[in-house]
């Protein structure tokens, strides 16, 4: 009898443990004592949450709940939610948000999903914590305080990252994916360290409104002082990085494309915004356009007193490649081609060094009313047009570079430009120069460049004498014209 008895226990208990279907969910004997380990009494355990689950378990390994909204009543700071392999409710309703407390860790195994694509849902960390090896689906990350960590972490269709105050965001290899706004927003002194990973914009209609391109379109932007520091990074979306109101932004080793089937209304946008005093630095980047849709509006842009900087980097397939209106700007050997302009320089400080420039149509370097324009050790190759033209008050500096354009090398319109002077020769090789002056004297400095040889006087080697030309009215030469009031020094 004592036998028969106990294998009719062990039979029981072992159905009991076999039955996990949703129908009849496991449930904890009343009369077998607590865990070993009990969440509830010891920060050292961690809140188990699986498919086989019951919310009335305490959370322990061998008493997992089943929802990450019971997990989160559970847990306390310092404690990791451990999410089980399966697809879970982000325990909020549609539009709203539930509340993750400080301190505290949700850790994915195995293909863990949390949220619904059909819904929008936010997880706000009340403080510091992590999110490791997850998949969040329509559920995007809010937090105002701490440190927040993720890892590993895939999210899709909602607006990613939202980051305000003193919140701290370091992320590690996270995917944001079919971002229905934008994949990062930053604000008010907020910080975020993203290496590695992806952002890819939500997949375009045929036909949208031009409030759907920015909702849709964004990857991470900065406003009210926050900085942001991102590398090894992809980004594919009309609108990759924008910083203003006195935000701080570095982006390194990062590769930004162009979707390649945007409505028109979308397709002439500018991949990465400085405005409003903020600071930009891109290097070792690539910044692509889609050359079948026209490519972008602008590749980078910088305007309202920001500070750019672009070295080592490419930009390709834009209408213009660079542009700057008010701002300071720094390009180190870098590369802007196949744009329609290379870059646009107004009432600008610049500095350009070691960088290669060509166009198919338009100038390679347009400065108007440049408060001071340097550039040294530059290739300009141009389709059609110039490959430096200066408009206005302008001051341009021109140093060992080599500027060949179709309809001039140089052009200067109503301002002054030294492109060498006897005491410091310009060392540049210019295919031909112009000298407008319709409003205003002009004046440019020529000496020791490299003109093309046999032509207005030039040596063997093509080098110009040292000749001083005046004109109120019309001067042409083989490699130089002159309109108006201008002057030049060779």
């Amino acid at each position: 009898m004592l036998v028969l008895a106990s294998l009719g226990a062990l039979t029981m208990a072992g159905a009991g443990c076999a039955d996990d279907s949703n129908t009849h969910p496991w449930q904890p004997p009343k009369d077998v004592p607590s865990a070993v380990c009990e969440p509830a009494k010891s920060t050292d355990c961690n809140i188990v949450v699986s498919p086989r689950g019951y919310d009335a378990a305490i959370g322990a390994p061998d008493h997992p709940v089943r929802s990450l909204k019971r997990a989160l009543e559970l847990v306390r700071k310092g404690q990791t939610i451990v999410v089980k392999e399966g697809t879970y409710d982000s325990g909020a309703d549609d539009f709203s948000e539930v509340t993750v407390p400080d301190g505290v860790t949700l850790r994915g195994i195995g293909n863990a999903v949390i949220g619904k694509a059909s819904r929008t849902a936010r997880l706000k960390f009340e403080g510091g914590g992590e999110l490791r090896d997850l998949v969040l689906e329509g559920t995007s990350i809010f937090a105002r305080t701490g440190t927040l960590r993720a890892t590993n972490v895939k999210i899709a269709g909602s607006t990613g990252f939202q980051l305000e105050g003193n919140a701290n965001a370091i992320l590690r290899q996270v995917t944001i994916e079919d971002v229905t706004s934008t994949a990062v927003q930053l604000s008010m002194d907020a910080h975020l360290d993203m290496d590695g990973g992806a952002i890819r914009s939500k997949p375009w209609m045929s036909a949208v409104t031009e409030r759907d391109c920015w909702k849709r379109g964004g990857g991470i932007t900065l406003s009210n002082k926050a900085t942001t520091t991102v590398s090894h990074i992809s980004i594919h979306a009309p609108f990759a990085l924008s910083a203003g109101d006195d935000s701080v932004a570095a982006l390194t080793n990062a590769e930004v494309t162009q979707p390649s089937n945007l409505p028109k209304i979308c397709s002439r946008g500018s991949a990465i915004v400085a405005a409003g005093k903020a600071s930009l630095t891109v290097e070792d980047s690539t910044v692509s356009g889609a050359p079948m849709d026209g490519g972008w509006y602008e590749g980078v842009s910088a305007s309202q007193s920001a500070t750019l900087k672009l070295r080592r980097s490419k930009i390709r397939y834009a209408s213009t490649c660079l542009r700057a209106n008010e701002a300071n700007v720094a390009i180190e050997d870098s590369v802007l081609e196949t744009c329609e302009r290379g870059a646009s320089l107004s009432e600008s400080e610049a500095t350009i060094v070691g960088s290669t420039i060509s166009t198919n149509e338009g100038s390679g370097i347009l400065v108007y009313r440049g408060r001071s324009t340097s550039i040294s050790g530059v290739t300009i190759t141009v389709g059609q047009g110039s490959g430096i033209e200066t408009a206005g008050d302008t001051s341009l500096k021109l140093r060992k570079s080599n500027i060949t354009g179709s309809s001039s090398a140089v052009q200067v319109r109503d301002g002054r430009a030294d492109l060498g002077t006897l005491n410091d020769p310009g060392l540049n090789r210019i295919v031909p120069l112009h000298i407008w002056s319709e409003r205003e004297y002009s004046h440019v400095d020529a000496a020791g460049n490299t003109w093309r040889a046999g032509l207005q006087g030039a040596d063997d080697r093509g080098a110009y004498p040292h000749v001083r030309l005046e004109s109120d009215s019309t001067q042409r030469g083989d490699n130089f014209e002159i309109f108006g009031r201008g002057s030049i020094q060779f």
